[in-house]
């Protein structure tokens, strides 16, 4: 929808309804982002309408510092404001109220940048500084071929302020030129007659009221480009312009209270207007395409123009007119040549069509600047012709060079006794007549002693060079002659060639009434060409068929002639019916609801804005597609054709080989079912190639891929985003550089990563997922799934109840399972640790030694090769080991565990004590450091209880039981029917009935036998010694002495009997039974053969070597007192 402001001031602001439909191009554009220079008195940066547009940065620095900028009068503001006044519901509206505005103030006298400066460097200073996008320039002065004028004259101020325009123009906007506007001047005269305006570098702007015709003061001349809305006196009943004006009652203020205090005008105007809405609307165009040369500026500102003013057919000027319309010898504006006025260039300048035509400029040339598509011709002769009286003096040469023309700089040096007698023209080849002087200069005495002066032609522009020329000096009035000694004239323009543009407007068929052979289109030296309407507002049927007939809004408009080749076309804002030709064509709808046709050939077909509708040809075609209401239609075997899409989300239509996104805002791009090639632009894009063998190119952004097809290519490129692939594929592997991959099949897939830290999603199903070499996160969801882990950094992601068997698989040396994981299995042969959660887990080791911990829960562990460690924690957990797999231990806190089979060693970790239990293997089992109970089984094993009271099931003559000093009072239980404690163990429990022989050690051991006839012997120390049942026999075999005294506390009568070694009772007598008088009950010896004596009242055991000698008896034994004991009770071995 059309822009339309809420200004208060707006609507009184009729210089709009003068320059074409604005309101339209407001939707999009309002210089946003484009430069203004503006040249003048300082603007009043805080007013209301100002404020938010002023770019301070860009002040132009001289000497080290800012002059100023501010407002010394309110000439500047109030040019400001029709540049750029905003849109803020306050006020007035700038043609272009989105762009920067920067004061450049060149009217302060107490400046270095002061214009009248007795020798104005700062100002040249400021004229070259290249950093403005447009350059406003609403002053001058009175032409009249002053020396300082004359730019001509080295170091004159026309020259100086010259050569600082070219400079911008030729280093501005980075090479493309800044672009240079100037005010023609109010003074009636001559434009050409101020040698600044005549350089090709500056678009001169004349003005018109707001009649149309041409305001009454305004300057005219061959040299104007285009002409605007001023303003025209009250006296000749005109309007003067509405824009700001220095708050308060400073500043011009209202016509109808100039004394009030207002902060805008309805009395500014002159030229000094009009330029300000001619560099608004370049600043429009400017924002509509940035890549313009300025030299294309000044040619879509000549077309574009809209005819004002007389007729286009009068044979006399109108109202405060000085010339009348010519048509010029262009072959390609609306069918033949541009309507060019000295008082009005080529007419008023029109911001609709100036706009439609820049956004589309680009596609018919590169950018012309100073020196790309610049060619120049150039002329010079010196025919020392007098000039006559009364006489048209004409001097005629030819041009046999050919190019297009866009600017024409004719220097003259005459000579003349008084000038303002001479009427001086140049009639080109087609007849046209263009006056450079026709005597409103007002310096008749300027060439008295010889004039060189250059004069500025913009008519010619379009017109071919080769051909006739005549210079045309008529000496009106007689009495005065003068000499024309020299003639340079040189042409400005493009070299031609056989790609032609024809360029069409609204005004086509205003001009077609004219001329009605402009209705028909000519083009017979091949090359590319171009039907430009882009500034037609109508509805076209455009048929690019030779001899075929086309329409704007049904009614007749242009035919190609037979023989005629056009290939492209872009047509404007109607809703346009376009329809191709054999040949590769380029067919642009720009905006409206259009349909295209192409037929045979390669062709781009864009509808632009609409919804359109694209019908391609039999070969590979190109569609542009911006609009959610785009139809694409292609046929089967048409080629191989592609879609580039602006659009947010775009699906292939059938029959369409390759997509391309072209947002950088992240686009949704979906194929079809062919063999898709789709390529996202800089956003974060989604692309789903759809059912066909498709390849994808995301770019920069972060991407998502849809693959379905496992022939489907996905090309990322380093550092372009973090990149997703979405599969329902059974089996995936991420390409290089993507970062993340997502399975969506709910029957499982293997999902695998490449050597970036991926991000690996699972669905619902039985996922195997495997992140490759970088830190990967995986995260299966639902279902039994599988991870495969090589990287320390991987990280496994399962939630509560998504599945009961998932699983981790990892050659890493140590891994630790994640939450809701329920297996692990190692597949490193070099060894790992392996641990476990808090669930019931299943961890499987490898051929290496591994040690496997499965954490709290009820695990089941299986070692496989190797000799490996098994963490047990749970009374429910399980080892596994198969014969032959390796020494294998397990260690555990379980208060009891038994070996499984296969499994070596056992060592207990838990402090309060542990039962551990062998299997019938040669088992080590140790203990901790409390009081355990250690069973090795039926193996030959080896048991280490370590600290706390420990006890020992010995059932193998080869378990051997290790215990420290000082590690406890420990107790080996045996059923060997022989067995001898080892070192540091200080009880010893037979449990066999059948009788055993059990050994103490150094020991003060506890030894206690079973039900059947055990021997035992205590070993030094001083034991105590149990027989329990059977028919015991007591061993005496050490040295005797006070720390070896052993106490049997279960002695029987006469079961049992004291086995004394002859070797230690060395006097006892002879081997066997004790000789009865070798035995006394009583408390001493009686007599010399008393040998072994009990004291039946202590139940002491003494042996006297010498009876009742002088030797002292020794206590070896103790027994229950009271004992019935004989001599029988004691047996020498």
């Amino acid at each position: 929808m059309p822009f339309n402001p809420t200004d208060p001031l707006f609507d009184r602001q009729w210089h709009f309804d003068r320059i074409g439909n604005i309101r339209a191009i407001w939707e999009e554009y309002n210089g946003s982002g484009v430069n203004v220079g503006v040249y003048d008195e300082g603007i009043e940066q805080t007013h209301t309408d100002l404020n938010d547009n002023y770019n301070a940065a860009l002040e132009f620095s001289y000497n080290g510092s800012i002059p100023n900028t501010g407002a010394t009068g309110p000439h500047g503001t109030s040019v400001a404001g029709l540049i750029g006044a905003e849109a803020n519901d306050e006020g007035t509206v700038g043609i272009a109220f989105g762009a920067s505005l920067t004061s450049v103030n060149i009217f302060d006298s107490s400046s270095d940048l002061f214009i009248n400066a007795g020798t104005p460097t700062g100002f040249f200073a400021a004229v070259a500084y290249n950093a403005f996008d447009v350059v406003n320039n609403s002053w001058g002065s009175t032409p009249g071929y002053a020396a300082f004028q004359n730019r001509n004259t080295a170091g004159s101020f026309a020259a100086e302020t010259v050569a600082g325009w070219q400079n911008v123009a030729d280093t501005g906007r980075g090479g493309l030129g800044t672009i240079v506007l100037k005010a023609a001047g109010n003074e009636s005269r001559n434009a050409n007659a101020e040698g600044s305006n005549s350089a090709r570098f500056v678009i001169d702007v004349a003005a018109v009221g707001d009649s149309g015709f041409a305001a009454s003061y305004s300057n005219h001349g061959a040299n104007i480009l285009v002409s605007a809305p001023g303003s025209e006196f009250e006296s000749n009943g005109g309007l003067g312009i509405v824009t700001t004006d220095l708050t308060g009652t400073a500043g011009y203020n209202l016509r109808g209270d100039p004394a009030g205090s207002y902060d805008y005008t309805d009395d500014f105007g002159g030229t000094s207007a009009a330029t300000p809405i001619v560099s608004g609307v370049v600043t429009l165009m400017l924002d509509a395409n940035a890549g313009l040369g300025w030299r294309d500026v000044q040619d879509i500102l000549a077309m574009s123009a809209t005819h004002t003013g007389s007729s286009l057919v009068s044979t006399t000027p109108g109202t405060f007119e000085n010339d009348i319309w010519k048509i010029n010898g262009a072959t390609n504006w609306n069918g033949g040549g541009m309507h060019f006025h000295n008082n009005y260039g080529f007419g008023m300048v029109n911001a609709y069509n100036a706009v439609r035509m820049a956004e589309v400029w680009s596609l018919f040339d590169s950018a012309h600047t100073s020196t790309a598509g610049n060619n120049t011709i150039s002329f010079f002769a010196s025919p020392a012709m007098a000039l006559a009286d009364l006489t048209d003096n004409t001097y005629a040469f030819n041009i046999p060079f050919d190019q297009t023309m866009e600017n024409v700089q004719v220097t003259l040096n005459y000579t003349h006794s008084f000038m303002s007698d001479l009427i001086i023209s140049l009639i080109s080849p087609t007849g046209d007549r263009y006056i450079l002087e026709d005597r409103t200069a007002g310096n008749s005495s300027a060439a008295d002693g010889g004039l060189t002066w250059t004069y500025g032609i913009q008519g010619l522009r379009g017109e071919n060079t080769a051909g006739n020329w005549i210079l045309s000096i008529n000496d009106v009035v007689g009495a005065d002659s003068g000499t024309l000694n020299s003639v340079q004239i040189t042409f400005h323009g493009t070299t031609n060639d056989s790609s032609d543009t024809y360029h069409f407007t609204d005004e086509f068929q205003l001009m077609a009434m004219l001329d009605p052979s402009r209705r028909t289109v000519s083009d017979t030296d091949g090359g590319t060409d171009w039907l430009n309407m882009a500034a037609i507002s109508g509805d076209i049927v455009l048929r690019l068929d030779q001899n075929a007939y086309s329409s704007i809004n049904g009614t007749q408009f242009i035919r190609i002639a037979n023989g005629t080749d056009i290939e492209n076309a872009v047509t404007g804002d109607g809703d346009d019916l376009i329809q191709g030709n054999s040949l590769a064509n380029q067919l642009m709808g720009m905006r409206g609801s259009d349909t295209i046709r192409s037929y045979a050939g390669s062709d781009i077909l864009d509808g632009g804005q609409g919804a359109d509708y694209m019908f391609g040809g039999a070969d590979s075609d190109r569609y542009y597609v911006d609009n959610d209401g785009d139809v694409v239609v292609e046929n089967a075997g048409e080629g191989n054709d592609i879609v580039h899409a602006s659009t947010a989300a775009y699906m292939l239509t059938a029959n369409v080989e390759r997509l391309i996104g072209t947002l950088d805002s992240g686009q949704n791009l979906v194929g079809n079912t062919l063999n898709n090639i789709i390529t996202a632009g800089g956003g974060n894009d989604t692309l789903n190639g759809g059912a066909g063998i498709d390849t994808m190119i995301g770019g920069l952004g972060d991407d998502i891929y849809v693959v379905d097809n496992a022939s489907d290519v996905v090309t990322e490129a380093a550092g372009e985003g973090i990149d997703t692939v979405r599969t329902g594929l059974a089996t995936y592997a991420l390409a290089a550089n993507v970062e993340n991959l997502q399975g969506v099949l709910s029957a499982g897939q293997s999902l695998t990563g490449n050597t970036l830290d991926n991000t690996i999603t699972g669905a619902i199903g039985a996922d195997i997922i495997n992140g490759a070499s970088g830190a990967d996160t995986m995260i299966g969801g639902r279902g039994n799934d599988t991870y495969y882990l090589d990287n320390a950094g991987d990280v496994v992601t399962e939630l509560l109840d998504e599945g009961t068997a998932d699983e981790v698989r990892t050659v890493l040396a140590s891994y630790a399972l994640a939450a809701n994981v329920e297996k692990l299995t190692g597949t490193s042969a070099a060894g790992q640790l392996l641990v476990g959660n808090t669930l019931d887990n299943i961890i499987r080791g490898f051929s290496g030694n591994d040690t496997i911990n499965g954490g709290v829960g009820a695990d089941t562990m299986t070692g496989l090769a190797g000799n490996d460690i098994f963490i047990v924690d749970n009374v429910g957990d399980v080892v596994v080991e198969s014969a032959g797999q390796g020494t294998d231990e397990v260690r555990t806190t379980l208060s009891s565990y038994a070996l499984a089979a296969n499994v070596e060693n056992l060592r207990g970790t838990l402090a309060a004590g542990q039962m551990l239990t062998g299997n019938t293997l040669a088992n080590t089992i140790t203990g901790a450091a409390g009081n355990d109970s250690i069973n090795g089984g039926t193996g030959a094993d080896t048991m280490i209880g370590g600290l706390g009271d420990d006890t020992y099931v010995v059932d193998n003559a080869g378990d051997v039981v290790t215990e420290a000093a000082a590690e406890g009072s420990d107790t080996v239980r045996t059923g060997l029917a022989s067995y001898t404690l080892g070192a540091n163990v200080e009880n010893l429990i037979g449990s066999l009935s059948a009788g055993q022989t059990l050994n103490g050690n150094t020991l003060n051991n506890t030894i206690t036998g079973a039900n059947g006839g055990d021997t035992i012997n205590g070993g030094l120390g001083s034991d105590n010694l149990t027989g329990s049942g059977g028919a015991d026999h007591f061993v005496f075999d050490t040295a005797l002495g006070a720390s070896n005294v052993d106490r049997i506390l279960d002695f029987s009568v006469p079961a049992d009997t004291m086995d004394l070694d002859d070797a230690i009772f060395t006097a006892i007598g002879p081997l066997g039974t004790l000789n009865a008088n070798a035995f006394r009950i009583g408390t001493s010896a009686l007599d010399a053969d008393d040998r072994i004596f009990y004291n039946s009242v202590s139940g002491f055991v003494f042996y006297d070597q010498d009876g009742n000698g002088a030797l002292a008896p020794v206590l070896f034994a103790k027994l229950t007192a009271g004992l019935a004991l004989t001599n029988a009770d004691f047996v020498v071995i």
